[in-house]
């Protein structure tokens, strides 16, 4: 049976789309199944996802600056910041996350982790 890769994404903007829609080619081209997930749209309650798109759209336009400051900083933390305030893990909460992995690892995704072990692990599988 052919591996699967489930890729979680964000489509704030195009950047995370793209990199989406480069891994599922990339991971199709080595004979692996794909499923795409946008988190803000399909696993988190749609009023967050609608603040959260106002808030990324009104920093981008009239505080770029701290946008700035924004992403940079979350270049350097880790998973386990308290800065992160734990939005790494919305939609885990209510168990929107595992119902998609499990809908997915039902179809024969496999669990790769999510850490960086596990993503290397996963490109040993998936990538001749």
């Amino acid at each position: 049976m052919a591996p699967r890769v489930l890729i979680l994404t964000a489509s704030f903007g195009s950047g995370h789309n793209a990199a989406a829609d480069a891994l599922a080619a990339a991971f199709r081209a080595a004979g692996a199944g794909t499923r795409v997930v946008d988190h803000f749209r399909e696993l988190v309650h749609p009023a967050f996802d609608r603040w959260s798109r106002r808030l990324y759209d009104t920093m981008l336009r009239r505080a770029p600056g701290l946008w700035s400051l924004a992403y940079r900083t979350g270049d350097r933390m880790t998973p386990a910041s308290a800065l992160t305030f734990n939005a790494n893990r919305l939609g885990s909460a209510r168990g929107q996350c595992q119902r998609e992995y499990r809908r997915s690892a039902n179809d024969g995704a496999e669990d790769h982790g999510g850490s960086r072990r596990g993503m290397r692990k996963a490109g040993k599988d998936m990538i001749p």
